[in-house]
């Protein structure tokens, strides 16, 4: 399961990011691309990052009455690299109205899947 995102205030606002995260067995999965905001037409190569599900401290999603956000807190920088939407240990992805039910779908997969893999860490 992928959801659609975006990511606006990168570089001031002159450039956007969008992109796609999903999960698997052991790790979200986050690909984007960069643009920038004025014309559209420069565009980055499509990154890929892999977040392993033992360094994802909490996934939850936050619905106001005009946006609603994806975020992701981090118990460990290990092996993540430079992202661009990266804060403090915090990953924010700003979802579009038209994909909020598929956002809280995703929120509550996604965290069984982080549980599942938590738990049989454990073992």
């Amino acid at each position: 399961m992928t959801l659609h995102f975006t990511y606006e205030d990168y570089v001031e606002g002159l450039a956007i990011i969008t992109g796609f995260i999903g999960f698997n067995k052991d790790s979200l999965n986050i690909e984007y691309q960069i643009s920038d905001n004025v014309v559209g037409f420069i565009k980055s190569d499509i990154k890929e990052v892999n977040i392993p599900f033992n360094s994802v401290e909490n996934l939850e999603l936050q619905k106001k009455l005009f946006s609603t956000k994806l975020i992701v807190s981090l118990s460990s920088l290990k092996g993540i690299g430079k992202l661009p939407f990266l804060k403090d240990n915090t990953l924010t992805f700003k979802i579009k109205k038209k994909h909020r039910d598929k956002a809280k779908e995703f929120e509550v997969n996604c965290n069984i899947e982080i549980s599942t893999y938590k738990l049989e860490q454990l073992d």
